[in-house]
């Protein structure tokens, strides 16, 4: 029997794929601090209390008024302490009045601000994501900080991936949008699962290198019923024999978390507790996701009131956690919205007010209750029967309108102070001086991308070695990189210093771009790398943009065509 609310009409998601609300359960939360992403510190006022000390005395003590004699003070230390306390009053009064940039609670995970992906079979035209650059961008500029994509099969105990295409595409455009991918892996009754799942994480190696990268184990296979439903034992069974492999093939800091449930049931957590119990290696994090109300038989109010069950059920799976295993995970809730589905009899998705309130509300909940990281269900829009936060063109939906604002509330960037004091110029932000690549990628014909001190560096003993073919006349390789705290703004020179080896032949061509956050490009000129066995600074001043920019790199071209060429890459600053 299907879950209030669900219709089999609809299209299933990622190998399992129904939701519901679930249970309901007692204490009060217990935050802990994020493991996966940096936390946001947020401006906040002071709180000053004056507590007095009372010691406990037993149920049912009287308390008698004391007989002995106090010693009287002088009246002008009576004067003092009134004077004192007054002074204090008005400190705290002061203190207390001064508005906050959100209330008192854990530090806020920009994670918080996640969206979900279809990416159904056959849909490399259609999908809404996929078709859509406008979109991207709006979902960049409201904030989004994490992508959850699936990976399909035909079906869930069939093998294969079905949505190859579609995957492969979304995880390159989450690259170039500078944002941090969430995969969903397939349903532990793949025959293949091993072989399907390694092949994501090596395709998902290539395009984010060492970036932050998630992964979840299938998705809701414990919805009773449904087409990828599997029992806990064996959830945790296909966890132990395959994660360890994955992990193994992962990029270092790659997480996995689960069970991905349809709900958290506080009246039923077997199936947590037994993957809590059972999981060998320990999930780097739990996740379920989360709904208030069947969008055709309940109120708006009612939609709202539900949302004050969800501490009750993170109190829940902390305590079972601390009960289970010795200590709190961080939290994923990986889908939410205030239904999964919107009925088109029902007013309440066509109320902008209703639905810029409930997402308000439900994102001060998480920040308030130290969830980690969530994601908004999901990008498509109302006519396909789903509550997006993006319109096709770009603009803000009700819903997305209050993500943004959120972002800004409980997450934004606290303002700055300045001073007069001069500053030095500040050193290369990238000078390979660990030998990694340091988030570094290439994409087209770059065959090797390595840290090398073959040449030593321009800024150290380090550099970074590019090998690339060009295909034709036109064809430009490039390596980029999307630095955490965003690129150069506009009008701020970006510099790179590059090494052509004296052996080199060919004719070798760089130029350096950097991508903003709308996902336009902005390309500096050619420059014919001529120098051989000596260090060249190439400079691009971008302008025409807003905000900093996403992603910075260099389009190399080498002449004759079809010959591997090499050159290093080392202090690269801005």
């Amino acid at each position: 029997m299907l879950p209030a609310g669900r219709r089999w009409s609809q299209p299933l998601r990622p190998d399992a794929d129904q939701h519901r609300t679930g249970g309901r359960s007692p204490r009060g939360p217990r935050p802990v601090r994020a493991w996966s992403a940096p936390a946001v510190t947020r401006p906040e006022a002071v709180n000053v209390r004056a507590v007095a000390f009372v010691p406990p005395m037993p149920e049912g003590t009287l308390v008698q008024p004391r007989t002995h004699r106090w010693f009287a003070p002088p009246a002008a230390l009576l004067a003092a302490l009134a004077a004192l306390l007054a002074a204090l009053a008005a400190v705290v009064f002061a203190v207390r009045s001064t508005p906050a940039r959100g209330d008192d609670g854990p530090p806020v995970s920009p994670l918080l601000w996640g969206e979900n992906l279809t990416l159904d079979p056959n849909s490399l035209n259609s999908d809404w994501f996929l078709t859509q650059p406008a979109l991207r961008a709006g979902l960049a500029a409201a904030h989004t900080s994490v992508i959850r994509m699936p990976v399909r099969g035909p079906s869930p105990d069939q093998a294969g991936i079905a949505n190859r295409a579609e995957f492969q595409l979304a995880a390159r455009q989450v690259r170039e949008l500078g944002l941090t991918p969430l995969v969903i892996l397939r349903n532990p009754q793949d025959p293949d699962l091993l072989a399907d799942d390694t092949e994501v994480v090596r395709y998902v190696n290539s395009v984010f290198g060492n970036q932050p990268v998630y992964y979840e184990w299938a998705n809701e296979t414990d919805l009773p019923g449904s087409p990828g439903q599997v029992g806990a034992a064996d959830y945790v069974a296909s966890w132990n024999h395959t994660v360890p492999a994955l992990k193994a093939a992962a990029n270092p800091g790659a997480r996995f978390l689960g069970p991905a449930g349809y709900q958290l049931n506080t009246a039923d957590l077997s199936y947590l507790k037994t993957f809590l119990a059972g999981a060998n290696p320990r999930p780097d994090a739990v996740s379920w996701h989360e709904y208030t109300c069947n969008d055709a038989t309940k109120t708006e109010d009612q939609c709202l009131a539900a949302l004050g069950s969800w501490p009750k059920h993170l109190t829940a799976a902390r305590n079972l956690m601390t009960d289970t295993i010795g200590q709190q995970l961080p939290i994923w809730v990986t889908e939410w919205n205030y239904t999964p589905d919107i009925v088109h009899g029902d007013g309440k998705h066509a109320d902008a007010d209703f639905l810029r309130r409930w997402t308000t509300t439900a994102l001060q909940t998480l920040a308030a209750n130290g969830v980690t990281a969530s994601m908004h269900f999901d990008v498509r829009n109302q006519q396909q029967d789903h509550l997006p936060l993006v319109e096709g063109d770009g603009t803000l939906a009700p819903e997305g309108i209050a993500f943004k604002a959120a972002y800004d509330a409980l997450a934004g960037t606290p303002p700055t102070t300045t001073t007069t004091t001069s500053v030095p110029a500040p050193g290369p932000k990238y000078s390979f001086e660990d030998a990694g690549l340091d988030g570094w990628a290439g994409t087209g014909h770059v065959s090797a991308l390595a840290g090398s001190t073959d040449v030593g560096g321009e800024d150290g003993t380090h550099a970074l070695r590019v090998t690339f073919t060009s295909n034709s006349a036109a064809d430009q390789p490039y390596v980029h990189v999307n630095p955490p705290g965003g690129g150069p703004g506009a009008g701020r020179p970006l510099t790179a210093h590059f090494y052509v080896p004296g052996t080199t032949t060919a004719t070798v061509t760089a130029k350096l771009y950097v991508q903003d956050l709308s996902g336009t490009w902005h390309i500096g000129a050619d420059t014919v790398l001529s120098q051989r066995g000596s260090w060249t600074e190439l400079s691009y001043t971008p302008s025409g943009y807003s905000g900093n920019a996403q992603q910075i790199g260099v389009q190399l071209r080498e002449s004759p065509v079809g010959t591997a060429a090499t050159v290093y890459l080392d202090a690269v600053g801005w």
